[in-house]
């Protein structure tokens, strides 16, 4: 997982294959994408495979979180040593200081 290693999107092509992967076996049923789409291409590819599969949106959900919120979430996710994805607030591991 370079790209998310690296805190960037994954390729446009690489995202589109997952999303149409994940809409062609949703077969009818209701798909919730959480942290999708998260750019002005993404709503345009979602969108265009919307078109494609005849699919329709029902609907989009907004959170709105306050700035102390995000940066307490955002701040303590991944080991610098290993890797390993924990927060300190949320998910703290299991010893102070250890992942």
């Amino acid at each position: 997982m370079p790209y998310k290693a690296a805190g960037k999107l994954v390729r446009a092509e690489l995202a589109k294959r997952v999303i149409c992967s994940a809409m062609s076996k949703a077969q009818g049923s209701v798909l919730l994408f959480d942290g999708f789409p998260r750019s002005i291409a993404q709503i345009e590819m979602l969108i265009e495979l919307l078109k494609e599969m005849g699919l329709d949106l029902c609907g989009v959900f907004v959170l709105t979180v306050d700035l102390p919120t995000i940066i307490s979430r955002l701040s303590g996710r991944v080991c610098s040593d290993c890797g390993a994805i924990y927060n300190i607030c949320t998910n703290p591991p299991k010893q102070a200081g250890m992942c």
